[in-house]
């Protein structure tokens, strides 16, 4: 009935410790057993405990049970459903209630579905309670974790990056290590921070128990390796992900298979590239992963504009963002800016300013990074060919498809 809990907070706001409330009638252990919720004190003793306290008993046991049972049924809803409204509102009841595991569990599973700035408010909340409270310091390891992912979620990277490195820095438990590295180099590399997460992701490989982890471990080396022009170590780390996936991970599996191909298209290797792409578009489609294949339509649009193939590489365009919810801007910001480019090059300028326009207006401050991802070089094709090495430099130029999300 959590009485413990509320004697527990009427002693303290009197100013009391343990040994002056129970002198004379209790032992101390006794009265920290009946706090902690140990064991539940006879009617004599609450009585007893009351009038120490200069409080009605009621006051002790009025505990709104009510509001725990409406609490515990919105959890179990909120899990089953993965319904965030309802995780937030049982969050907030436990929260007044001052039940500490119950609040911890909620966030926990709240933060696991939705990621803004209720969820970090709520997460820093608990934190701060289960540091003062007997809470299992493993626990509060993991609710450190879902902070930072928070952040990363957020698109708040820098500090996504400091509070990892801060739980490293508390010499956390060993099997929660390689999970952090792989979340740092993450967030390091969305930050372009790309040698210090190929150092953090190597360390996460050296500690890692499971082939998912390392499978997201080696996602993360070769996109790294891809951005700094290291295309051999990239490939290798892809075609490890793609052979050990296969039979596994079949998402993971096309995954590794789309990032080779945007390799293999970095190389001028597009006959290639393209059958890769096609076997990889498929699945992408038989599975409904939208997100994905507007990732990878995006492969068709940069080798249509650099064969000059304007309309084909507009009606790309238009067929990516038709898969995209209003709410994914980061991918649909970049095909406005295709458009623009593709406009540009057909000599519709006017069209081109409008794209550019609503690119910056959905991209907002990310709109720099996403035009020097796919800022196509400013050489002129020449006799209609290019040496390979400017061809190399045109199209890796382009960013890579979707990023190495934080496991929670």
């Amino acid at each position: 009935m959590l009485i413990g809990r509320q004697i527990r907070r009427i002693r303290l706001s009197r100013g009391l410790t343990q040994e002056q409330l129970v002198q004379g009638i209790y032992e101390r252990s006794y009265l920290s057993l009946i706090e902690r919720e140990k064991i539940v004190p006879s009617q004599e003793a609450l009585t007893l405990l009351a009038t120490r306290l200069g409080v009605d008993i009621s006051e002790l046991i009025l505990v709104d049970e009510n509001n725990l049972r409406i609490a515990k049924e919105l959890f179990w809803n909120g899990v089953m459903m993965q319904d965030a409204s309802m995780l937030q509102r049982a969050w907030i009841i436990f929260s007044k209630c001052d039940v500490p595991d119950e609040m911890l569990k909620s966030v926990q599973e709240w933060a696991r579905i939705s990621s803004d700035g209720e969820v970090l408010q709520a997460l820093r909340v608990t934190i701060k309670m289960a540091e003062l409270e007997s809470i299992d310091p493993h626990k509060v390891y993991e609710l450190r974790v879902l902070f930072g992912n928070c952040y990363f979620n957020l698109e708040r990277y820098q500090e996504a990056v400091w509070t990892y490195k801060d739980i490293l820095n508390d010499y956390p438990p060993l099997y929660i290590i390689p999970r952090i590295e792989i979340n740092l180099g993450s967030a390091l590399m969305e930050l372009e921070e790309y040698p210090e997460a190929i150092e953090v992701f190597s360390s996460g490989l050296k500690h890692c128990k499971t082939n998912q982890r390392k499978w997201r471990a080696y996602l993360g080396l070769g996109r790294c390796y891809r951005y700094l022009n290291f295309v051999d170590l990239a490939m290798e780390c892809f075609r490890i992900v793609e052979q050990e996936s296969s039979c596994v991970n079949p998402i993971l599996h096309m995954v590794a298979k789309h990032a080779n191909a945007v390799l293999m298209l970095d190389c001028f290797q597009t006959r290639a590239a393209l059958t890769l792409l096609h076997e990889v578009w498929d699945f992408y489609k038989a599975n409904d992963m939208k997100q994905h294949e507007a990732e990878l339509i995006e492969e068709f649009v940069r080798l249509h504009v650099y064969e000059s193939r304007y309309e084909d590489a507009l009606r790309w365009c238009d067929y990516a963002s038709g898969l995209l919810p209003d709410s994914n801007t980061r991918l649909g910001g970049r095909f406005l800016i295709w458009k623009s480019r593709i406009y540009r090059s057909m000599g519709e300028n006017e069209n081109a300013e409008n794209a550019i326009y609503a690119a910056r207006i959905v991209l907002k401050e990310h709109y720099a990074k996403a035009l020097k991802y796919i800022d196509l070089s400013k050489n002129k094709l020449e006799k209609g060919l290019l040496s390979h090495s400017q061809k190399n430099h045109m199209f890796l130029s382009n960013e890579l498809s979707t990023r190495i999300s934080p496991e929670q």
